[in-house]
């Protein structure tokens, strides 16, 4: 008798555990619980400030433009007068111009192009 009340009582553990986790699955893919996005900056007419034509940036997410700006400041401080409270540089989200307050999704693309370069 004993063993059947273990068994039944294991049985009922088992069966809320399995719901609870299913839910929590199920909820997972409801609820997105990524909280980083990875975005493509690419340096157009930059050869002279840098090496690299493109490069990717993992942000927390929710991110803005200007989150973007401090992580390519910080990998590459010789660009920080150009991102400064006044870019001075045409910005461009998945091919639309952009301010810095522009919020950033997963899989962005951003292009920087310097309003003027050598002359």
């Amino acid at each position: 008798m004993e063993s059947k009340r273990r068994f039944i009582g294991w049985a009922v553990f088992s069966l809320l555990v399995a719901s609870v986790l299913g839910g929590i699955v199920a909820l997972g893919k409801i609820v997105n619980f990524d909280v980083s996005l990875r975005v493509a900056v690419v340096y157009n007419l930059m050869a002279r400030y840098l090496d690299e034509s493109e490069e990717y940036f993992v942000l927390k997410s929710p991110a803005i433009l200007n989150d973007l700006f401090r992580e390519i400041v910080k990998k590459h401080p010789s660009l920080a007068p150009m991102f400064g409270e006044h870019p001075t540089m045409m910005i461009l989200i998945d091919g639309t111009p952009s301010q810095p307050n522009a919020i950033l999704k997963d899989g962005s693309r951003v292009d920087l192009m310097p309003l003027f370069d050598g002359g």
